[in-house]
């Protein structure tokens, strides 16, 4: 759909996540440390060393504490990634120092693959098996375990990897969910354009960004003539689908930068980032007006456009550009229905 990025930002990506996998893993980090030193109180099974598993933790908080602090917002999910070798590396150093401990020997893998399939996408568990059957299998050949123990690494590393996926499977339902929750907040059900919300949004951002740009934001006001009539002949259908084809429209004729919106009933509007003359917005009412005239045509009932247009510097609100383009809308309606015209276009300037 073409419109300007915010819409596409709510659509394709939550950009709070990277934030959240980060705060979430340095949180297990900074968790799991603690776990570790209050382990020293526990009896200890044979083999144990309490100098490195104390070091471990003690490395395990640090990296929570560090990680916390991450600017995550400005990476990538992936960049996360990073905290599964470390995990790996500090557990495998852990599973040599705690000694034979079977009850808690790879507990700290099961949490390190749960926050993977969390945040991660399907099949980011399975990249990791060639980290992680090597981080298993190592502390017991150092221990010098017996068979039975690397026997566990057939049904516990499937494990992790399964509780992994199933997790990254159900996270991505729920992002799917919401990502369609968000669309149907900011966009009109009808034609799917973006809604009276979503353009006062994006609005305001560009008056912003012009103010601070010196640039222009440009505003296209558009209501249907004839649309009444379609109701009126053929019922609401008729006039739903001429909505839906009005949308088309629209997006067919604008580029990719602008966003097209439907305000209200049969009232549109085109949003124009970037150098924006009165000039270019005429050019872009009269392709629409042509457009409308053809649908018109097709339908054998006289349909137009009325277009009023308004370029702005920024300086005012965006109900105030709102409020003049519809002036200028007006303006076009009115000369339309004294000339007997089909269409009219009506720009004001700042």
């Amino acid at each position: 759909m073409k419109g300007t990025t915010s819409s596409e930002q709510v659509l394709h990506v939550d950009h709070h996540q990277p934030a959240i996998a980060g705060k979430v893993l340095s949180f297990l980090f900074f968790a799991s440390g603690i776990a570790t030193l209050l382990s020293l109180l526990l009896p200890e099974p044979e083999g144990f060393d309490g100098v490195g598993v104390a070091m471990v933790g003690i490395a395990a908080m640090t990296t929570g504490l560090v990680a916390f602090f991450l600017p995550w917002n400005r990476w990538s999910l992936k960049a996360s990634l990073w905290g599964m070798p470390i995990a790996m590396i500090l557990i495998s150093i852990h599973n040599v120092a705690g000694g034979a401990d079977p009850y808690r020997y790879g507990l700290f893998y099961l949490v390190a693959f749960v926050w993977l399939g969390m945040f991660q996408r399907q099949g980011t568990a399975l990249r990791f098996l060639p980290l992680l059957v090597p981080s298993y299998l190592g502390p017991l050949y150092v221990s010098g375990s017996t068979a039975i123990a690397y026997a566990s690494a057939a049904y516990a590393i499937p494990i992790y990897v399964m509780v992994a996926e199933v997790l990254a499977w159900k996270a991505e339902r729920v992002r799917e969910l919401q990502e369609r929750l968000s669309h149907q907040v900011l966009h009109d059900a009808l034609t799917s354009l973006p809604n009276r919300r979503l353009l006062y949004e994006s609005l305001n951002r560009s008056l912003a960004r012009a103010t601070r740009t010196r640039d222009t934001v440009g505003l296209l006001y558009i209501d249907l003539d004839g649309f009444k009539r379609i109701n009126d002949l053929f019922g609401h259908s008729a006039g739903d689908d001429l909505l839906v084809e009005m949308g088309a429209i629209l997006r067919r004729v604008t580029r990719a930068t602008d966003m097209p919106a439907r305000l209200a009933g049969d009232e549109f509007i085109v949003l124009v980032d970037g150098d924006v003359s009165i000039e270019s917005l005429g050019l872009l009412a009269e392709r629409i007006s042509e457009q409308v005239d053809l649908l018109g045509k097709g339908l054998d009932i006289p349909i137009g456009a009325s277009i009023g247009f308004v370029v702005s510097d920024g300086l005012e609100s965006a109900d105030e550009i709102l409020s003049r383009a519809d002036a200028s809308m007006y303006l076009a309606k009115n000369g339309s229905s004294r000339n007997g015209h089909s269409r009219s276009i009506f720009p004001a300037h700042i």
